[in-house]
């Protein structure tokens, strides 16, 4: 294999092992948008920002081959979406799903 291929592999390895490094903190930081989102009265702006953090995950968790965390998040994302579509503020089980959903990314996290 050409040394350039071996450069470009072993700096697409020093990403993945900067976003797995990270995947802690955006967790925790998630987790925190929640419990906000949760106990507060609903706000939409925070609610998006909160939707972005999940789909941003779904995204780069693939491109990273975290392909676990990746669906995880994707299937909240998906949840997520309905949620931002129906306009309304969460039920109690939409709620207990979202903090499953978020519950399982941090799993899957650990595991990468």
């Amino acid at each position: 294999m050409p040394a350039d291929s071996e450069d470009v592999k072993g700096k697409l390895e020093t990403l993945r092992q900067a976003f797995v490094n990270q995947l802690p903190d955006r967790i925790r930081e998630l987790e925190k948008a929640w419990a906000k989102l949760d106990s507060e009265a609903w706000n939409f702006a925070d609610f998006s920002e909160f939707h972005r953090g999940i789909h941003a995950l779904a995204g780069s968790g693939a491109m990273f081959g975290c392909d676990v965390l990746s669906q995880r998040a994707k299937l909240l994302d998906n949840l997520l979406k309905a949620l931002a579509s129906d306009g309304e503020p969460p039920s109690k089980g939409t709620k207990r799903l979202i903090r499953d959903g978020l519950r399982s990314m941090k799993e899957a996290a650990a595991a990468p």
